[in-house]
């Protein structure tokens, strides 16, 4: 190749190369995959051009958490303080800020207080120097970690452009919720975590002037110690809202059973797009506090944790409550704590009586009851369950209790019913008792869906592992498997539990292995077969 066409290649090569890296969907592909998850690989593609570095220092500072300090520092040098952590060394100036602010233009999320060890009095030092300029222009969610909070931050990082804001921890005097109606308008997405104190009446005022000016909100969760029946009513004209959780807050010294004053009333074409709903209720009476005017159609997710130890009356109407409103459920979660005293609830016939009404949710794909002490069904109420829930998936039942052999009526056959009426379910969490005879055998035809994934037995009663792991091996499709959750430690809990369900669990798996060696075998011996054949043809 001659000089001349050997520079001609170089041209176009140069050309092409030039093209490529003015495209910015492909230049920032490139530089993406180049340097992978690694910052150090951003640093030092920044200093090769002026083209690969703004797009290097704009994936590097896109994100900031942990390395907070760093980019802080550009500001101004800074070290540690024993009794609050980094501060500068020196007075900022002009300069400082005109240097700082070429890269905190870059920063689109933001997240202050996870161990980057920055002391308040560096905000407030950033707040009372800063230019007139916006300091975090392209900033779009910022999350606050720590346990002490700053209005120097807020000031600091608000925006305009702001749509998602997470504040986890937070307590007065600090007027938060003041300093965000600065951005309500942009919001989207707004989560205020637990609040360590009783909220104060300016507080709650506070929050009922900032919902309404939540015009864009989509996402919100509030602490539950913040919500009252007025807070309530401006939730239910939020027009885009369709996830509102309401914290489950740990009680405060001193606090035995809060009541909180107010009620679930869903009023006629209130939450207009609410999808998923989490709520706390501290009553002993719940059934009086949940009121729905109409169905909700649109609800499809509910979590609710029950903390008042309600009587079976009123939790029974409760259940009434939520499967008469929310009749298109796919996602029930209900942590509760029933009273046992009389032990009702190990007459399966009087539980089973209490759980009916939720029979009604045909769409139920995922059901989740939890319950501090045991209670007792029998297999025909899980086969009814079954036919009332032919899309569940998940099947999650008392996980954390220890059952004793007479807490259950359960055997082993009301596995078949999920089996053969459930197509689509995954995962199965529940007790049963593995000493009572099954009344009923798996047939040929009897499996769980190839979807399958596992049955947790949660420390089940059981004494024959052998007996127990055929059964089960049975049912299960290639990949499915056997569990048991060790429940936590009960004064009367049978220490030999643990190992009978660890040999179990052993025997399922040697089991679904030599089926699987004998599929293997078979096809293998068919391929010869059919190899074979086709050569005696041919002679």
């Amino acid at each position: 190749m001659s000089a001349s066409e050997t520079s001609d290649s170089s041209l176009l090569r140069l050309g092409a190369s030039r093209k490529v890296w003015s495209i910015p969907e492909l230049a920032s592909l490139i530089v993406a995959n180049a340097s992978g998850p690694s910052t150090g690989s951003l640093a030092r593609l920044a200093r090769v051009n002026r083209t690969i570095s703004e797009l290097a220092l704009a994936m590097l500072y896109s994100d900031i958490g942990l390395d907070l300090r760093y980019l802080l520092s550009i500001l101004a040098p800074m070290k540690p303080f024993i009794s609050s952590g980094f501060m500068f060394v020196r007075p900022l100036e002009r300069a400082d800020w005109t240097r700082f602010l070429r890269y905190s233009k870059l920063v689109k999320r933001l997240r202050v207080g996870l161990g980057a060890h920055i002391a308040l009095e560096t905000f407030g030092i950033m707040d009372a120097t800063r230019p007139s300029e916006v300091i975090f222009p392209s900033l779009r969610s910022f999350t606050w970690f720590a346990t002490a909070s700053s209005a120097h931050v807020f000031n600091l990082v608000f925006n305009e452009r702001l749509s998602e804001c997470n504040v986890n921890d937070w307590e007065a005097p600090l007027r938060l919720l003041q300093n965000i109606r600065a951005v309500a308008s942009s919001l989207q997405k707004l989560h205020l975590g637990s609040h360590a104190t009783r909220p104060d009446a300016l507080t709650k005022a506070e929050l009922c002037v900032l919902i309404p000016e939540l015009a864009s909100i989509n996402t919100l969760s509030l602490p539950s110690r913040l919500v009252t029946s007025a807070v309530f009513d401006l939730l239910a004209q939020q027009e885009h809202l369709h996830t509102l959780t309401l914290v489950y807050d740990e009680l405060i010294d001193g606090e035995s059973n809060p009541s909180y004053g107010y009620k679930f009333l869903f009023p006629e074409g209130g939450f207009p797009a609410l999808q998923r709903l989490q709520m706390q209720e501290f009553s002993a009476r719940p059934h009086q506090n949940l009121s729905v005017v109409s169905p909700m159609p649109n609800l499809l997710s509910l979590s609710v944790q029950l903390s008042g130890n309600p009587p079976l009356f009123s939790f029974q109407s409760y259940l009434s409550t939520i499967a008469h409103g929310f009749p298109h459920l796919e996602h029930l979660d209900l942590e509760v704590c029933l009273p046992n005293e009389d032990r009702e609830l190990s007459n399966p016939e009087v539980a089973f009586t209490m759980l009916h009404p939720l029979l009604t949710l045909r769409n139920l794909r995922e059901i989740d009851f939890g319950n501090d002490t045991p209670i007792s069904l029998s297999d025909d109420h899980i086969d009814q369950m079954a036919r009332a829930w032919p899309e569940l998936q998940t099947f999650s039942f008392c996980s954390g209790a220890y059952y004793n052999i007479n807490d259950t009526h359960l055997t082993l056959s009301c596995l078949i019913s999920f089996a053969e009426l459930c197509p689509n379910i995954d995962d199965l969490v529940f007790a049963i008792n593995t000493l009572r005879v099954p009344p009923r055998q798996p047939t040929d035809t009897t499996i769980f869906g190839l979807r399958f994934s596992s049955w947790d037995a949660i420390d089940s009663p059981i004494e024959d592992a052998t007996a127990v792991a055929s059964f089960i091996a049975d049912l299960l499709p290639s990949g499915g498997t056997l569990q048991s959750t060790l429940t936590e430690e009960h004064p009367h809990r049978d220490a030999l539990r643990g190992e009978k369900w660890e040999d179990a669990i052993n025997m399922v798996d040697a089991i679904q292995s030599a089926r699987s060696r004998g599929v293997r075998r078979y096809a293998a011996a068919q391929k010869v077969n059919v190899v074979n054949a086709d050569d005696t043809e041919s002679d």
